[in-house]
């Protein structure tokens, strides 16, 4: 899959983003670089509401992130955070996708715990059961924030 960016903001207000990814190295190619999405979910968030309050709209946002190619791939967590691969885990979904709905002012005032839940979300599609405090942990290795 080749990398590419694109985004769309069209005359209803919502917000399309495309961004393509592979993992790193051959090792890597059936792995889903989970920092690489908490990144991309605080980067889409930040986005979506800077680009509502430049507009003066502070109304309900519908915000979905898709994750896809997923099927039979696994989260890719570095050996340090998780003490060891993570390649049992694999899911059967196409695609895996977050989302939730929120007014911009209450999205604003919890954008990390919103991001983090999402993360959490992905992270329940492969079976894995990460409470807060372990995804709070994943954001600080990875230094998203």
């Amino acid at each position: 899959m080749r990398n590419y960016w694109y985004t769309e903001v069209n005359r209803f207000g919502l917000i399309y983003t495309e961004i393509g990814f592979t993992g790193e190295g051959e090792q890597f190619t059936d792995a889903i670089v989970c920092s690489l999405v908490a990144y991309l979910v605080v980067a889409s968030i930040r986005f979506a509401l800077n680009l509502y309050e430049a507009c003066a709209y502070f109304g309900l946002v519908d915000f979905h992130f898709d994750v896809t190619p997923t099927r039979n791939r696994y989260p890719y967590i570095p050996n340090w955070i998780t003490g060891g691969h993570l390649t049992e885990n694999r899911t059967l979904e196409d695609t895996i996708t977050l989302g939730f709905t929120a007014p911009v002012k209450h999205i604003r005032e919890s954008l990390m715990e919103r991001a983090r839940e999402s993360y959490r979300e992905f992270l329940w599609a492969f079976g894995l059961n990460v409470d807060d405090a372990a995804a709070s942990g994943h954001f600080g290795s990875f230094q998203v924030g």
